[in-house]
């Protein structure tokens, strides 16, 4: 791009701090209402560091908007992890008297509310259980502003101010996903809507340097390092969203393979061009391997001695590490069929070929042999569209539309599809490289699968909104000259 850069280098602190503030003066105001509900039903209990909630009896009086029952669970495992002083929860006995029963989900949302429960027990001298319910209410609004930051910072490092200022306007803006992150509605969805971002991001940076000249790239030792390392980033962490959530975090990989071989298809090459084609080859391997071994020691970390045995494909299993190496190596031998490269069927790349294959496969056919749904297992609460009282609820986007029509609830959750058609015109563009192209591909991948699936679960536009963001990063780096995506 010619222009010049259209903010100045350092105008993106201005706007972090402004956003900040913004969801600082929205949650209080959130805040205030959830503690006055909760006190309108409030009773003078008594207060002792013995209970498992902090009150006499064991009883709990944080009221959650909705009453939504996952949230609850959040908050009682939490107060039983404390508790106990494990830091995992196997099995719980508040439900299905007088057995109870296992707990299958993941640890770091826990661990999240335990840690900010330990910081108000400290701050405040609460018991530990009754600071449990301060920490279910700040918790969420906290991580709001962590990813908030944590990803200004970093898309400002690489991909300029007006990027990261736009990308910070949309955390703090963007509905549904702003609605996502609210006081006293405690859920490990918002770490999903945290980490989707984190999934591409580096993909983007690593392919800086893959994608220049043959002179530029050829040989290069120190740009291959460094695109293998931002690909075994990005790997880690897709793994930590296959570890904390499998029905959101599995479709969005497979949207990411998608675009990454029409990415290849996009940097195609005449024969007589074939050694600059060479020069683009993303280090799949690297991202699976980043994304299996996550997967593999989040299961260790979770399982480890007494429940390695489990069969539950409805949370992280290593079969998804599996399948995901198998994914890695098919993606590299599509890179290369798919660049007209051509290719030599060695007895060793059908023999790669196969094992993908039949890496991949074996996740489906354990779902059937097992009768296990896995990852396509259908939440009820995936028919919501946040967790806002009164919320918008409806089985799919069409009933909703029918029933709404073009409500400013409606129009405020599509429009930002806008951004999508905007990056197509800036990335298909005369004065754009087909490295841009390629950029642009990976990104939209999947993008394309989440609004696919936000038609059937509307809770699915809160993870669109989260992928529209990076679609902001690569728009605005198409138009500033001071930060090239290639």
């Amino acid at each position: 791009m010619s222009q010049p850069s259209l903010l100045p280098a350092r105008a993106w602190i201005v706007v972090l701090l402004l956003c900040a503030g913004f969801l600082v003066w929205c949650n209080a105001a959130l805040i205030n209402r959830a503690n006055y509900v909760t006190s309108i039903a409030r009773e003078e209990s008594v207060k002792t560091a013995d209970s498992l909630t902090g009150y006499a009896n064991g009883t709990r009086e944080l009221i959650i908007p909705e009453h939504i029952d996952r949230s609850y669970d959040w908050i009682a495992q939490t107060q039983q992890m404390l508790k106990n002083r494990d830091w995992r929860v196997r099995e719980i006995d508040y439900e299905n008297a007088p057995f109870g029963r296992l707990v299958a989900t993941a640890s770091p949302y826990r661990w999240w509310l335990g840690l900010v429960a330990w910081g108000d027990h400290l701050l405040s001298g609460r018991p530990l259980g009754l600071s449990v319910e301060r920490a279910a209410i700040l918790a969420d609004p906290l991580l709001h502003l962590l990813f908030l930051v944590l990803t200004t910072v970093f898309v400002a490092r690489h991909f300029g101010s007006l990027a990261a200022s736009s990308s910070a306007v949309g955390w703090a803006t963007m509905f549904p996903l702003a609605a996502g992150f609210l006081p006293a509605v405690p859920d490990d969805y918002v770490l999903m809507l945290g980490i989707a971002p984190w999934c591409i991001l580096p993909l983007i940076v690593g392919l800086r340097g893959l994608q220049g000249s043959p002179e530029a790239t050829a040989g290069n030792a120190l740009q291959i390092r460094r695109a293998n390392r931002w690909f075994f980033v990005a790997g880690v962490a897709g793994g930590l969203g296959v570890w904390i959530s499998v029905d959101v975090q599995i479709p969005l990989l497979l949207g990411i393979g998608i675009g990454g071989l029409f990415a290849a298809w996009m940097m195609r090459v005449e024969d007589d061009a074939r050694a600059y084609q060479s020069n683009f080859t993303p280090p799949w391997r690297m991202w699976a391997l980043g994304g299996s071994v996550t997967v593999l020691l989040a299961y260790l970390l979770e399982k480890f001695p007494g429940h390695l045995g489990s069969w539950e494909l409805r949370v992280f299993h290593p079969l998804y590490g599996v399948a995901w190496l198998g994914a890695g190596e098919l993606l590299v031998l599509g890179t290369v069929l798919l660049s007209r490269t051509k290719m030599k069927w060695t007895a060793s790349a059908i023999i790669r070929a196969l094992a993908g294959l039949a890496a991949i496969a074996a996740l489906p056919v354990a779902m059937w042999k097992l009768n296990n749904a896995g990852f396509v297992t259908v939440d009820l609460q995936s028919f919501r569209l946040t967790k806002q009282m009164d919320a918008v609820l409806a089985p799919n986007f069409l009933q909703w539309l029918i029933r709404d029509g073009g409500s400013a609830t409606v129009w405020a959750t599509v429009l930002p599809l806008l951004l999508i058609a905007a990056l197509g015109w800036l990335a298909w563009g005369k004065a754009v490289t087909k490295a841009e192209r390629a950029v642009a591909a990976i990104v939209l991948g999947p993008v394309a699968i989440a609004v696919v699936l936000a038609y059937f679960g509307l809770r699915w536009w809160q993870v669109v909104d989260s992928l529209l963001l990076v679609v902001v990063v690569v728009a605005t780096a198409l138009v500033s000259t001071s930060t090239p995506l290639a």
